[in-house]
């Protein structure tokens, strides 16, 4: 760490010549402006002072709609996690397939395999989890994150580790990840880490994406979000109209993905056991506190209060919401949105659908205990 801070310090370099006057004359002369120079310096730096980031994957997935973003940026900043920010797009063909990494394929087809295509669009337009809100609702953040970079340190860790196991070719992938996002204020702490956390829709709804996940990371965390079908319709609805998909104003069409999402957590509960974590989308907006004490607990992490804001890389950001948000933090609003602006037959029908196994998907949940909740 020491070393990395003198080297950029070294970018601010005076010009050569005698240093006459006083000191604060001294102080006020401008550096060398050689951008090339500044860039081929912060990237030698980087690249002399990588940090390993070798832990197991803390893994967030269910149907789309139903809190994995909020549970994301709740943990953006706790100290001892490299939070993924956005969504994991490691997967292959789409971004919801585990990713099929073969050994004897070479470090290049690793990398282009694993590369995920936001973080180079948000490097040159921002990020933002709210692509589709107007201008005046949607947050834009600063993310410096190098793609050149990131592609040199995987090809001088792999060089240096020689992978012989998928493990260490995703250890590989996301020491370079992390490595190459240059303004994560999370990165450089004195407190260990303990996991990476990532979020992505849809993944465990195909239960051999979750076997082969478990392969790779026998020490990882999968956790899936339950929502109230009524809500769940209502707010995927809206979100899908909105990027002009119709095609899922179909009901039936619509509520095929809760249902497949939910009975993939009931059979993945069942078969992994404590690895595995269910949460209820009302718990999580309506008592944060609880959730967040139970889940640090489980995942033997110490409970802080950045758990109890979503943030991106530290800053504040809105829900990425299918309704307007009016401000910040975690609202209940979404959790009873659904009797407003379902009508009675809507409500009916998806009940019939669904009232068996949305009850027993609450069965498996953790409930925050009162404690907990204090």
């Amino acid at each position: 760490m020491k070393k990395l801070v003198e080297g950029i310090r070294s970018l601010w370099t005076l010009p050569t010549r005698p240093r006459t006057g006083t000191a604060k004359e001294v102080k006020r002369r401008l550096p060398r402006l050689d951008w090339a120079a500044e860039c081929a310096h912060l990237r030698r730096v980087r690249l002399e002072n990588i940090v390993p980031v070798r832990e197991p994957l803390v893994l967030i997935s269910q149907v789309p709609r139903s809190g994995g973003t909020l549970l994301s940026q709740l943990l953006d900043m706790h100290p001892e996690l490299h939070a993924h920010p956005y969504e994991l797009f490691i997967g292959c063909p789409c971004k919801e397939d585990w990713p099929v990494i073969r050994l004897e394929d070479g470090p290049a087809k690793w990398f282009e395999t694993l590369y995920e295509e936001p973080a180079f669009r948000a490097f040159f337009h921002g990020y933002s989890k709210q692509r589709h809100a107007e201008e005046e609702e949607r947050d834009l953040f600063p993310f410096l994150f190098l793609p050149s970079l990131q592609k040199a340190i995987f090809e001088k860790v792999v060089a240096e580790i020689k992978p012989t196991t998928v493990r260490q070719v995703l250890d590989c992938y996301f020491t370079s990840y992390f490595n190459a996002w240059i303004d994560n204020r999370n990165f450089h702490k004195d407190i260990a880490k303990k996991y990476v956390s990532a979020f992505v829709p849809r993944m465990l709804m195909n239960t051999a994406n979750v076997d082969q996940f478990f392969h790779a990371y026998p020490d990882g965390r999968l956790i899936s979000i339950i929502r109230d079908p009524r809500g769940w319709y209502l707010s995927f609805r809206v979100h899908r109209l909105n990027k002009n998909k119709s095609r899922y104003a179909e009901m039936d069409t619509a509520l095929s993905q809760w249902i497949a999402s939910a009975e993939a957590a009931i059979d993945l509960k069942a078969r992994y056991g404590d690895r595995m974590r269910v949460l209820r989308f009302d718990d999580l907006l309506g008592n944060t506190a609880g959730v967040m004490r139970d889940l640090a607990a489980w995942l033997g992490i110490q409970f802080t209060d950045s758990l109890l804001v979503p943030t991106f890389n530290g800053f504040p950001i809105r829900a990425n919401s299918s309704f307007k948000v009016q401000g910040y933090g975690v609202s209940q609003e979404p959790v009873e949105r659904w009797k407003k602006h379902l009508t009675a037959d809507e409500i009916a029908y998806i009940e019939q659908k669904t009232d068996d196994l949305f009850h027993r998907a609450q069965e498996l949940a953790c409930r925050p205990s009162s404690a907990a909740a204090a």
